[in-house]
């Protein structure tokens, strides 16, 4: 079911331009029946209470509570102490994070009494927050940045570029073992655009910033092409209210209702508040759902596919993956769940056999990992028969991904479709 958020950020020092931009932001939004989730902090609370309970009442808007985690961690400059000092200080953010948690979520139902907020944000995370959010009833969290390469965010660097489960002993990616909270990312990622290079990664994912020529369109396109094969696939826009308070209003405008318009075409879309998409994402998806998206080019086709195990990028042409993140059994020097030493695809041999189309593999891998194998083409009008592989998933009309546990040494998978 394609599934489409709007997010306004509202909050920072300039409350007066916060003010106009949230205005301008809500009354675009709510002329296409698009409910606005607005991510706030306690700060400007009080400052916008009149526009949000405005909008609340007649659109539906909701609230996400943004959190500032910086004044409980550790100054970089101590990280590097004793063992029982490190975690000593672990223990003490595991007591602190839910008080501040619960402080800050009791200071913004003072100022908005209807809010009701179960979605968190944050731009600094770390291993301790997902579980205390868990420990106190929230069930999402906002602001990842996929490959993020500078800032605070940074630190999101490894994790899926879409919705997944935060591991309970790695802020950056799912696990073995995950918590109940669902990641969020900060904007849905434009990935053609990355493939071309044509626009970093923030000027492509957020709506504001397509001013100079209309792209808005291309993320929510690719997203809406690749729902088929993705049950649950939500896509979530990123607006700044400052940022469109203190543009040209009169350039932005036209701009945003034209995308709002093509959003509100596209066919069987749902248009719903971050906290209604959680809900639902945990109410349908697996306890280890996976994610597959298509992104095609002039020049190429790239999977970028993720589940609780592994990332892989395979291109097409190709039937093992550029690059994998591991996330299970991270290399120990590897921060970002990065694999370097890659398992060898050492044999592939497509064979018939009466009427069954084989496909044999041979894998060597130096430990136990998660892997996965590309099989490209259209293969729609066959059917699985059988395969010792973990998983074969068909990706639409694009290829087989076939995924498999690998353990160290010599790996042999087959797989056999069928007429």
């Amino acid at each position: 079911m394609p599934i489409y958020s709007l997010v306004c950020s509202a909050f920072g020092e300039d409350r007066q331009a916060i003010r106009r931009g949230a205005r301008f932001v809500a009354d675009i939004a709510h002329r296409y029946d698009l409910p606005v989730t607005w991510a706030i902090d306690t700060r400007i609370a009080h400052s916008l209470a009149a526009l949000l309970t405005e909008s609340y009442h007649s659109a539906g808007d909701d609230v996400l509570l943004m959190l500032d985690i910086e004044p409980l961690l550790v100054p970089d400059e101590e990280l590097r102490r004793d063992v029982r000092s490190i975690a000593e200080d672990k223990v003490r953010m595991q007591e602190e994070f839910p008080r501040h948690i619960e402080a800050e979520r009791d200071r913004l139902i003072k100022a908005l009494p209807w809010a009701q907020p179960s979605v968190a944000g944050a731009t600094r995370k770390n291993e301790i927050l997902a579980p205390a959010l868990q420990q106190v009833g929230f069930t999402g969290l906002w602001g990842y940045r996929w490959e993020q390469t500078d800032g605070k965010a940074m630190m999101d660097r490894g994790c899926p570029f879409g919705y997944f489960y935060v591991g309970k002993d790695r802020h950056n990616g799912p696990g073995e073992t995950a918590t109940d909270v669902v990641g969020i990312p900060y904007a849905s990622v434009d990935l053609s655009a990355v493939l071309e290079g044509s626009m970093p990664y923030e000027a492509s994912a957020e709506i504001v910033y397509a001013l100079p020529r209309d792209i808005a369109g291309i993320p929510v396109s690719l997203w809406h092409q690749n729902v088929e094969w993705n049950g649950v696939l939500p896509c979530v826009q990123h607006i700044s209210a400052e940022a469109v308070a203190n543009s040209d209003m009169d350039v932005i405008k036209p701009l945003l209702e034209k995308h709002l318009d093509f959003v509100g075409q596209l066919p069987d879309v749902q248009r719903m508040t971050l906290t209604d998409v959680v809900a639902d994402y945990r109410s349908e998806t697996a306890e280890k759902p996976y994610t597959a998206i298509v992104a095609e080019t002039d020049e190429k086709s790239t999977l970028f596919y993720y589940d609780h195990a592994c990332q892989l990028v395979i291109e097409r042409g190709n039937v093992a993956p550029r690059s994998l993140r591991n996330y299970v059994t991270p290399p120990y020097e590897s921060r970002y769940c990065v694999e370097l030493d890659l398992p060898v695809l050492s044999k592939c041999e497509p064979s018939r056999q009466r009427e069954k189309l084989m496909f044999y593999f041979e894998i060597e891998s130096t430990k136990e990992m998660p892997f996965g194998v590309a099989i490209w083409g259209d293969y729609t009008p066959l059917r699985f028969a059988e395969s010792d592989a973990e998983a074969v998933l068909r990706i639409g009309t694009h290829l087989l991904l076939v995924r498999m546990q690998l353990h160290a040494g010599v790996n042999r998978t087959r797989v056999a479709l069928t007429i």
